[in-house]
């Protein structure tokens, strides 16, 4: 698969999603960079997000998520992405 392969394309803009890019992947709903959820929406409406087995995510574990992600030195406004 060439860097340049289109994956997806995300649900909220309709702009393809290229392997390579950091997208965010969140049960079946794909998003760009720029229209994925950043770590403060994780805490604003945690039962918008899946846990392990696929059931909302309660506010005691978005708030672990988000205490780690701060504590290894990232920020609240950083978007929750990743490369696939």
């Amino acid at each position: 698969m060439s860097d340049h392969e289109e994956l997806t394309t995300c649900e909220g803009c309709s702009k393809p999603i290229h392997n390579g890019d950091r997208y965010h992947r969140g049960g079946d709903v794909d998003l760009c960079e720029e229209c994925a959820p950043d770590y403060l929406d994780l805490l604003v409406t945690p039962n918008s997000f899946t846990d392990a087995d696929g059931g909302p995510l309660t506010a005691e574990t978005a708030q672990a998520i988000f205490d780690e992600h701060i504590a290894a030195g990232g920020s609240a406004e950083d978007k929750m992405v990743s490369k696939p």
